[in-house]
């Protein structure tokens, strides 16, 4: 519940009266954590501006959490955990980044229209609570190593399973990242400024409107391009022509596999061999769908026809099925489902 008087949620009594407390303290209805973690969700900021007044306020009190001191009480816990002690030791106000409620904290400065206040912060975060020693805090569920490489690539997903969107954060830490799977460029010319701030971000060569980007955008593939006001405009003028490339190569791989697929097809409408001549052995082809696919040269054969299927010198007919299965797998195999 949200309690006016502080600015933060609170628990009432059975009265309905907030429970006065130091908004540090531990435990009671705040899981590893204090009223400062648990009272700004993601999911609806409008609503959360709301309370606070606008987002005027609400930004000004999450830099109150930030800048305030990194004291705490330990509340219901009665003795000090590991949580409260790392809070402490990152030096960032009450931001917890050793736990998981507190991670989408410095990204609602972006949501909120200020993304170079999450440029600084995130930055800030990466270079303290991380180290080739290990985490500030515990790795549950792999989410601490996430929060890294998502913020290294300058993207975050506060409220995933309500909403698709990727909330832009501070420039990359590196010039150039590539996403194989999804076809996608990370580009920061100013990747290794130590705090560098954000002038645009660019999706396929045009500036993004807003904070955030969706993930069935990034799924067509392009680049994305994070612009500082140092950077050259030559640089947009070689990145955009990248960008073109990769997506005429993109269609040219599109049509390439849609040609494959339709002669996998055609292919599959002939005839069942009833026999199979593999190194020089007559084979029931059915046996040869429940094992590994056989390579080198197979001459397949007929008994009662004596027909020949020749595949670029190799002649394959092992059965409608099998062959089609094959030829996605050889054309459309990026997932690591080849067996041979």
């Amino acid at each position: 519940m949200y309690d006016v008087k502080t600015g933060l949620m609170g628990h009432r009594k059975k009265n309905k009266e907030f429970v006065d407390e130091p908004p540090e303290t531990w435990g009671d209805c705040y899981t590893e954590g204090s009223a400062w973690h648990h009272s700004f969700p993601p999911f609806d900021l409008e609503t959360l501006a709301e309370l606070h007044g606008g987002k005027r306020p609400l930004l000004e009190k999450l830099e109150t959490l930030f800048t305030v001191p990194a004291d705490f009480k330990t509340g219901s816990y009665k003795a000090e955990i590991h949580e409260m002690r790392e809070m402490r030791m990152l030096g960032m106000g009450q931001y917890a980044h050793n736990n998981q409620p507190a991670h989408h904290l410095p990204y609602l400065f972006s949501m909120l229209g200020d993304q170079n206040r999450t440029a600084r912060l995130v930055r800030d975060v990466l270079f303290r609570a991380y180290s080739p020693e290990g985490f500030a805090g515990d790795e549950d569920n792999g989410e601490m190593g996430s929060w890294y490489v998502l913020s290294a690539m300058g993207l975050y997903q506060p409220a995933p399973g309500v909403a698709e969107n990727f909330t832009l954060g501070a420039v990359p830490l590196f010039p150039r990242i590539r996403l194989w799977e999804l076809d996608v460029t990370v580009e920061a010319p100013s990747a290794s400024e130590v705090y560098p701030s954000i002038q645009a971000v660019l999706w396929r060569s045009k500036a993004i409107a807003g904070t955030s980007i969706s993930y069935s955008q990034l799924r067509t593939g392009g680049i994305l391009r994070f612009l500082s006001p140092e950077d050259s405009s030559f640089g947009n003028v070689v990145s955009s022509f990248r960008g073109a490339f990769q997506r005429a190569a993109k269609q040219v791989r599109s049509r390439a596999e849609r040609s494959v697929e339709g002669a996998a097809g055609q292919a599959s409408a002939l005839p069942a061999p009833s026999a199979v001549l593999v190194d020089d052995v007559m084979v029931d082809p059915e046996t040869l769908t429940k094992r590994p696919f056989v390579s080198g040269i197979a001459n397949v054969s007929e008994a009662s026809h004596g027909n020949f299927l020749s595949i670029c010198s190799v002649v394959l007919v092992l059965g409608a099925a099998v062959l089609s299965y094959r030829w996605r797998l050889r054309y459309k195999g990026t997932n690591h489902t080849r067996k041979e």
